[in-house]
């Protein structure tokens, strides 16, 4: 769809539908100082990427404790407290991850798609094609001397 027919879909008049390129600058334009309005400035973005890249999370842990009367806690003296309710803070490698992979696809340093050019039919000749036909060669060649 054009511009112009999304215009005139949008329920704009004919004249200012052939403007439609004005539409969408005033449109970005708004939504860029609504966002500056509500505190989603470039530094506030960075400030959040930034703190992305330290992101943690809880996870649970299992905390074994010594039997009682125990005077070391080598091999079957510990046990399992099954009244714990422990949790640790351990980094958040996914989060971290993401937040990163992000940094690097706004600021263009990480790019969506990787294009390999192959030459197919080259590829086919050399590695399938020559030693079939290598072979058959060789084939004919041991029939016609026989």
């Amino acid at each position: 769809m054009t511009p112009i027919n999304a215009a005139r879909a949008a329920g704009y008049s004919e004249n200012y539908a052939k403007q439609a390129c004005r539409i969408e600058r005033l449109v970005k334009v708004s939504l860029e100082d609504e966002f500056e309005r509500a505190g989603l400035t470039d530094k506030a973005i960075v400030a959040y990427g930034l703190k992305g890249l330290e992101a943690n999370k809880l996870q649970s842990c299992n905390l074994y404790v010594a039997k009682a009367k125990a005077e070391s806690v080598e091999g079957d003296k510990l046990i399992l407290n099954k009244n714990s309710n422990d949790f640790i803070e351990v980094e958040d490698w996914t989060a971290r991850h993401k937040f990163f992979e992000t940094i690097l696809k706004l600021t263009g340093k990480l790019k969506e798609k990787v294009e390999h050019k192959v030459e197919h039919n080259h590829f086919f000749k050399e590695i399938i094609a020559k030693p079939k036909l290598a072979e058959k060669n060789r084939m004919e060649n041991y029939a016609n001397q026989n």
